[in-house]
């Protein structure tokens, strides 16, 4: 293999995972929004199975798995922003939990609290109101009878 072959091999693979890990990077660095895991499993699979597909040397298509299964890896575990790991506390949340373990899951975040005739308690948590790119993300968690109905997530 010479050296121009390497060259547009090279590129080749370059623009290959600026594509692959280009659409994640948008949401998760834009702070757009933190997926799942199952998301990221689900999208490792499916270009996996393309690159697979494509038959490229053994060499090539072993490099572009092995650098995309990191990339998605460091997308997903790294807290890019503080809004991130805002939505992934909340994220544990789920219906059906009592105050006291919402309250155990989102402690340290400002909360706000009201009260309704019909018995409901809507709970909000706001993110670091001292970072003013990230204040007004909110998350409303609605309790009937002590336990979670619903969680609706208002973004910045």
């Amino acid at each position: 293999m010479n050296t121009l072959d390497k060259l547009i091999g090279g590129l080749f693979v370059t623009s290959v995972l600026f594509v692959i890990l280009g659409i994640p990077a948008f949401f998760e660095l834009g702070g757009l929004t933190s997926f799942g895991i199952k998301p990221y499993a689900a999208y490792a699979v499916f270009w996996g199975a393309l690159v697979l597909s494509w038959r490229l040397p053994r060499r090539m298509t072993l490099s572009i798995l092995v650098s995309a299964f990191l990339g998605l890896i460091i997308l997903h575990v790294t807290p890019w922003t503080p809004g991130k790991v805002f939505l992934r506390h909340f994220d544990r949340v789920e219906v059906g939990m009592t105050i006291e373990e919402v309250e155990a899951v989102m402690q340290g975040y400002e909360l706000r609290e009201a009260l309704y005739p019909s018995g409901e308690m809507v709970r909000a948590f706001f993110h670091d109101r001292n970072d003013g790119r990230y204040d007004s993300e909110c998350w409303a968690v609605t309790f009937t009878n002590g336990r979670v109905s619903e969680r609706r997530f208002t973004a910045d």
